[in-house]
């Protein structure tokens, strides 16, 4: 047989559902997205109430434990593993490994190539670094754009795309 209680929110004596309250304004409060809206142990406003009898802005203020980070030994909100959300980040999105560029224990930038950031940056750099050359079409040292054709950009611009504007 099912318990009958008095629902916390419409009052009537109904069969409990869940969190103190009917099935209608279960779904009415829970199943729409919306919260529940009482009265915040902190501030004494009326509001929807999150965790702990908090409202959100007080829930972000003073419902969070609070810890001293394992990593950093501050005072800081906890996030997990008791550490702060700052060093969480920094040990399991980018954690310290030996980097296969320079061969320094860093944290690691590019997890597929397995690079620090000074390392992954001077890999960018050289890869899309253009060399000058001597334009055949205007006589100028400039970065190249085709080498097959010792072009500038500028010149490889006009004399293949301005075509295709017609």
């Amino acid at each position: 047989m099912a318990k009958l209680v008095v629902c916390s929110s419409c009052g009537r004596e109904k069969e409990y559902y869940a969190k103190g309250l009917c099935a209608a304004c279960y779904i009415k409060h829970y199943l729409k997205y919306r919260r529940l809206k009482g009265v915040c142990s902190h501030c004494k406003q009326e509001k929807a109430l999150y965790a702990k009898g908090l409202c959100r802005v007080c829930y972000a203020k003073h419902g969070v434990p609070r810890v001293i980070c394992a990593e950093c030994r501050k005072e800081k909100k906890h996030c997990a593993k008791g550490l702060c959300t700052a060093c969480y980040q920094k040990q399991h999105d980018f954690p310290k490994r030996v980097c296969k560029g320079c061969g320094k224990t860093k944290t690691v930038h590019s997890r597929k190539k397995g690079l620090c950031q000074a390392c992954y940056i001077k890999q960018y750099l050289k890869q899309y670094h253009r060399p000058e050359i001597l334009c055949t079409e205007c006589g100028k040292i400039k970065p190249v754009n085709s080498i097959k054709k010792m072009l500038c950009r500028y010149c490889y611009y006009h004399l293949y795309y301005k075509f295709r504007k017609k």
